[in-house]
C-alpha cells in the first residue's frame, strides 16, 4: 500500500475494486456505486492500481477481490498530498483447509442465530502470522505475558518479540494499520487437524445452559464456543500450522471493524480471548 503501510502478503489478483475514502466499507461486497469521496480503480493484470483525487493524510483502502478469491482487505493509510497515489496489491489466497474452516465456521454460526462471517485478509495474515509464532517458539499463549490475557496463565514468555506480539489486538492492529471496535481469538495446539479442534471448540456448548449461547457466560470452559457463534462479528481468519511429529498450532480469530479511522490501540472496545486448548 502507498506510503510505507504494510503489504499483504500473497498473490497478485486481477479485477479487484479498489476504493479509497474517509472510513473503510464494512459491507462484504464492493459497492455497485463509487461513494461521495472516495476515490476507485480496478486492479491490472500484475496487482497494481492507480487512482486518482485520493483524499490527502489519513485514509482508508479497502479492496474488493474477485470471485473466485473470498476475502476484503481494510486497511489504513498515510497518502501524500500529491495525487495520484499507485500501488500493487497482493491477496492473500486461503488454502483449502482455511476456506474449508470458513464453511464450517459459518454452519456452526448458523446453528445458533449467527450470521454469517467472511475473510478478512489482514485478519487472516494475524491468525497466520501468531500460529507460526507458536510453533516457532514453542509458545501457546495469546498474550506475552500469558497472563495478561487469561489470569493465572504461567506459560513463560518466549526469549523475543515484538510489539505486535503482545496480544492479538496488537496483531490486529499491526496488520489493519487501525484497531478493531472488538477482536477474539482461539487457539489449540495439538490435535491432527483443524476438524478436531472445531470439534473440541463447539463441544463447549454443553457447558451453557441449555446447550445455547443464550445467557452463556464467558468463561474457560465456554469462551471458544461464545467466540464463535457471537453474533457481533463479520470478519474471520485462520491460521493452520499443519500437523508433524513435534507440533501442530491452530488459530481463529474473529474481528468487528470500526468504520471510521485511525484508531490507535488503546480504543480497543472488547476483545475476548478465550484460553488454548490442547489434544
Amino acid at each position: 500500500m502507498p506510503n510505507g503501510a504494510a503489504s499483504p502478503k500473497g498473490a497478485p489478483i486481477a479485477g479487484a475494486a479498489v476504493f479509497v475514502g474517509p472510513q473503510i466499507l464494512t459491507s462484504a461486497i464492493a459497492p455497485t456505486t463509487v461513494p461521495a469521496g472516495f476515490a476507485y480503480a480496478v486492479t491490472d493484470a500484475h496487482g497494481a492500481f492507480r487512482v486518482t483525487n485520493a483524499p490527502a493524510g489519513h485514509a482508508a483502502v479497502t479492496i474488493f477481490a474477485p470471485a473466485p478469491h473470498d476475502a476484503v482487505l481494510h486497511q489504513d493509510v498515510t497518502l501524500a498530498n500529491a495525487t495520484p497515489a499507485t500501488s500493487t496489491y497482493y491477496m492473500t489466497v486461503p488454502t483449502a483447509s482455511e476456506s474449508a474452516w470458513l464453511v464450517q465456521e459459518n454452519e456452526d454460526r448458523s446453528t445458533f442465530g449467527a450470521p454469517p462471517v467472511q475473510l478478512d485478509e489482514s485478519v487472516i495474515e494475524g491468525a497466520r502470522y501468531w500460529s507460526a509464532f507458536m510453533k516457532r517458539n514453542a509458545y501457546f499463549a495469546h498474550c506475552i505475558p500469558a497472563s495478561a490475557c487469561v489470569a493465572g496463565d504461567t506459560t513463560p514468555p518466549p526469549a523475543s518479540y515484538g510489539p505486535q506480539d503482545v496480544d492479538p489486538s496488537h496483531r490486529f492492529y499491526f496488520e489493519h494499520g487501525f484497531s478493531g471496535a472488538s477482536e477474539g481469538e482461539n487457539i489449540a495446539e495439538g490435535f491432527s487437524t483443524w476438524q478436531m479442534a472445531d470439534a473440541a471448540f463447539m463441544a463447549e456448548r454443553s457447558l451453557c445452559p441449555d446447550d445455547s449461547a443464550t445467557n452463556c457466560p464467558f468463561t474457560e470452559t465456554t469462551g471458544h464456543f461464545l467466540n464463535i457463534v457471537d453474533t457481533e462479528y463479520s470478519w474471520t481468519g485462520f491460521g493452520i500450522i499443519p500437523p508433524s511429529a513435534t507440533s501442530s498450532y491452530y488459530t481463529e480469530d474473529f474481528a468487528e471493524l470500526w468504520q471510521t479511522t485511525p484508531h490507535t490501540s488503546s480504543e480497543f472496545r472488547r476483545s475476548t480471548f478465550a484460553p488454548g486448548l490442547r489434544s
